[in-house]
């Protein structure tokens, strides 16, 4: 009785079309290594022709390996890759290209500044950040190399630079003259009562009589509407164009480091200007009382000044250049009065405790009358979880000068 024949020998499964002839393995796994390591048409042909040089058999392994997509295969390919996929589209990546080699441009000139440069370079620059974040955030090539991500931290560096100077450039100059128009032009009482016991310095602004002081400014004045522009309103497009981009780029708390410290730092000076002083409790005890009343009458107008006229002004200014987002114009409104809120709000309470005596009633009752009057407008302003212990506070010192 004869043997069985032997089993068939497996053949390695190869994809692809082309056909394993007989049972040679070598051939079979020799197909199967270019197909699974060659990466298109031209590196299969490298790897066939090197394979050759060790057995002309494999020359019959052909470029059918990588056949072309059929009409349809490609069809459904492009409709499962956007066309603005960084990953995919040379476009955008060509894009990205020219928009890191602006980036780093600039970047070799720090000392020259984009806003000052011709607008049509500004614009160039602002769309070039556009590229290099959009290329970020959809993780193309360049986001996977870090090329992006140093486009990115080098042109957030120079916007951060670009919006202090612009800032400071911009910012409307606050003196007394202008907030005491600002002030009458609200219908609020006259100052006539800074009579010459007061400790005005007459070579200061505030302490002009009112004819000069009116004829210094006449047709010259910023504050000619109480609703006045604290920035210049031609930079505001372009201070609003640099925090939207760095909002969107993740950069939002240096944006609120530098807005708020800006701001914060000229709502002091202003404060200075009106005369509103930071003193402590026991400087007020010490004071005599001519100085003293002197002090009380400017915070009384001082606290109509700010509410009314700069903290009105800043609410519409953040609302202007920080419109990317509400939570963050809300904060950076909060951040950027609260010093000035609280040198306010400090003077109260050190007359608040001061010992009773019957000059001050009048004075703190006038005192109390204008705070009273302008906490509605100042819950207006501080609407929302973040101005709730401005708030808060406000109404503290509002019980503790009705005490009196």
């Amino acid at each position: 009785m004869s043997a069985p024949p032997p089993p068939p020998e497996e053949a390695v499964p190869v994809p692809g079309a082309v056909a394993v002839i007989g049972n040679d393995k070598v051939l079979a796994a020799a197909q199967h290594i270019v197909k699974s390591l060659a990466t298109s048409k031209n590196a299969a042909d490298d790897m066939i022709r090197i394979l050759s040089g060790f057995d002309h058999r494999l020359s019959t392994i052909t470029s059918d390996l990588f056949p072309s997509p059929s009409p349809s295969h490609s069809h459904s390919q492009s409709h499962s890759r956007s066309p603005s996929d960084p990953d995919t589209d040379p476009a955008s990546l060509a894009a990205f290209d020219a928009a890191e080699q602006l980036i780093h441009l600039w970047d070799t000139t720090p000392e020259a500044l984009v806003f000052e440069a011709p607008e049509e370079d500004a614009a160039h620059y602002l769309a070039a950040v556009d590229a290099a974040v959009d290329h970020l955030a959809a993780g193309g090539p360049a986001a996977a190399s870090g090329r992006a991500g140093v486009a990115v931290q080098l042109a957030m560096a120079r916007l951060e630079d670009e919006l202090r100077h612009l800032m400071l450039r911009h910012a409307v100059p606050l003196d007394a003259s202008g907030l005491y128009c600002s002030l009458r032009r609200l219908s609020l009482e006259s100052m006539d009562d800074l009579d010459a016991s007061s400790e005005f310095d007459p070579a200061t602004p505030h302490s002009q009589p009112d004819t000069a002081r009116s004829a210094s400014i006449a047709g010259n004045n910023p504050f000619d509407d109480h609703l006045f522009d604290l920035v210049r309103p031609d930079a505001v497009d372009e201070l609003r164009a640099i925090a939207e981009r760095m909002a969107r780029a993740g950069y939002a708390s240096e944006l609120v480091q530098v807005y708020c410290g800006i701001r914060r730092d000229l709502l002091d000076e202003c404060l200075s200007v009106l005369g509103v002083e930071r003193l402590s409790i026991d400087e007020v005890q010490r004071i005599e009382w001519k100085h003293l009343n002197d002090k009380m009458k400017k915070w009384v107008h001082g606290v109509k000044t700010v509410v009314r006229s700069l903290l009105t002004g800043e609410r519409r200014l953040c609302d202007q250049v920080l419109a990317v987002s509400d939570e963050l114009r809300d904060e950076c409104f909060v951040e950027s009065t609260k010093v000035c809120i609280m040198q306010i709000l400090n003077f109260g309470d050190a007359v608040a405790v001061c010992p009773r005596s019957p000059e001050k009633v009048s004075r703190i009752l006038d005192m109390y009358e204008a705070l009273a009057e302008v906490i509605p407008e100042l819950k207006e302003l501080f609407f929302g979880t973040p101005g709730d212990d401005v708030i808060y506070d406000l109404e503290g010192v509002l019980g503790g000068l009705a005490m009196r």
